[in-house]
């Protein structure tokens, strides 16, 4: 009764455009931008220095910056500055390598444009598809890959005669550059309509603010001045709502679909269909839309399947037969299950075989008894804490893997120590010895443990 009542007398208002005038917006992002700088969660970069005042200078008086921040949109004096761009190269290796084109706000801007975003985020959530999985909205690459999974379940429930699931993996090619800013775009409409919907509109200078948000001034890597039309500002606060927004007309038009499995993770999209026909109809409309936003698939990485539990292959040669398929980081089985992708699982096999050399490295005079029981304890260190054997307990519920993860681990404590290489190692350091004696963990009694707390 208490939580009813509290839930009607102090009820959340609807967000308008006078938010943008409440003090305490600003003080919460410029706490959070402090604070992610700090952390060395965003680089500096990505923030221009104002006037020589650095971003701490800003955070000792955070009441007064927030306050005379809200006063100047208040009194619309307030207009965003010069902004920087600057490339960065991302990748690994020079295989994986590419250049992107980011932009640097001076930091009144980055707190102004940190409100806006956030506001129209707020005004925009009931608009945008759950089945765009985007950053803004709290989705991540597992979400949508048990959201398949669940889809693949329900396909075998409702029809038991069912073979498998017909699956098309698409992206759209350069999305974020290739998104149009300019005075005809699609994305004013969208949202215009939005703002129709939830009955508020934004003032003259308000709506200028959103647009300049949008696509800021900039210096560019020549050194002349201009307003971008095309690609989002990437790097502002604002650039990961733009890219939910504006393909949200394809993400509603494919949620239509009656049947139709329909996701989508920043560019990369999913759609599943029991029936073949009805996916090629709603591949269609999805390559149709795109044409009319000026966008393209990204051919390269276009991939047409047919998931069953034997990995069966079908009469029509353009579906490729499998019983498994790597998507966002994950591998999907066919009785739709998951676990993490075959390239993160090296890596976690990797990262054990090198604290396994090292922890043996500094006890080579030690007997084998003593080194054994002092690694396995480093690796049960590992096991709980380390991220990505968080993310395998978190992410598998394909015990079988958890199994086989668990078997060479073991296998690696033995090899190193009999120095002996393969199965034979087991011979002289028994699985069993390092489990009991020793106490090395099973994923797979972690993971029980870990449902049986839930």
């Amino acid at each position: 009764m208490k939580a009813y009542l509290k839930a009607l007398f102090f009820k959340k208002k609807a967000p308008t455009f006078a938010n943008l005038h409440d003090p305490k917006r600003y003080a919460y992002q410029l706490q959070k931008t402090f604070d992610k700088v700090k952390a060395k969660k965003i680089n500096g970069l990505f923030i221009k220095k104002h006037k020589e005042i650095s971003l701490f200078t800003f955070g000792n008086d955070k009441k007064n910056v927030a306050i005379a921040l809200a006063e100047a949109v208040r009194t619309e004096t307030f207009f965003f500055g010069e902004a920087q761009q600057f490339k960065v190269v991302t990748g690994k290796n020079k295989a994986s390598a590419k250049e992107r084109l980011l932009f640097s706000l001076q930091l009144p801007d980055q707190i102004v444009s940190g409100v806006i975003a956030r506001l129209l985020r707020e005004m925009f959530v009931n608009h945008l598809s759950e089945k765009s999985y985007a950053y803004n909205q709290g989705g991540t690459p597992h979400k949508v890959v048990k959201s398949f999974c669940a889809h693949i379940k329900s396909a075998y429930k409702n029809n038991p005669k069912n073979k498998g699931i017909f699956f098309i993996k698409s992206d759209v090619s350069n999305y974020e550059g290739e998104i149009n800013l300019g005075e005809r775009s699609i994305l004013w409409p969208i949202m215009s309509t939005f703002f129709n919907d939830l009955n508020i509109a934004p003032t003259t200078y308000q709506w200028e603010l959103i647009k300049s948000c949008i696509r800021p001034v900039a210096i560019n890597l020549d050194g002349h001045l201009e307003c971008p039309i095309w690609g989002a500002p990437t790097g502002t606060p604002i650039s990961t709502l733009l890219n939910s927004v504006y393909l949200s007309p394809l993400d509603h038009q494919m949620s239509a679909i009656d049947g139709l499995f329909y996701a989508r993770y920043g560019d990369d999209l999913l759609l599943a269909h029991s029936d073949p026909a009805i996916l090629l109809q709603a591949e269609t409309l999805f390559h149709g839309t795109l044409a009319m936003m000026g966008l393209k698939r990204n051919l390269k990485k276009e991939f047409y399947g047919f998931l069953s539990k034997a990995g069966n292959s079908t009469l029509d040669s353009r579906w490729i037969g499998c019983n498994r398929f790597d998507y966002l980081g994950h591998c999907v089985y066919g009785q739709g299950s998951c676990s993490l992708s075959k390239s993160r699982l090296r890596r976690f096999i990797r990262s054990i075989e090198k604290r396994v050399a090292v922890v043996c490295a500094s006890l080579k005079n030690e007997s084998v008894d003593y080194q054994g029981q002092v690694l396995c304890d480093v690796l049960n260190t590992v096991l709980l804490n380390d991220k990505i054997s968080q993310e395998v307990l978190m992410y598998t519920d394909d015990q079988g893997q958890l199994k086989q993860l668990d078997y060479l681990i073991a296998k690696q404590v033995a090899q190193t120590l009999s120095k002996i290489k393969g199965v034979r190692s087991f011979r002289i350091i028994p699985y069993k010895k390092i489990r009991t004696q020793w106490g090395l963990l099973s994923l797979v009694q972690l993971q029980t443990q870990a449902f049986k707390a839930l």
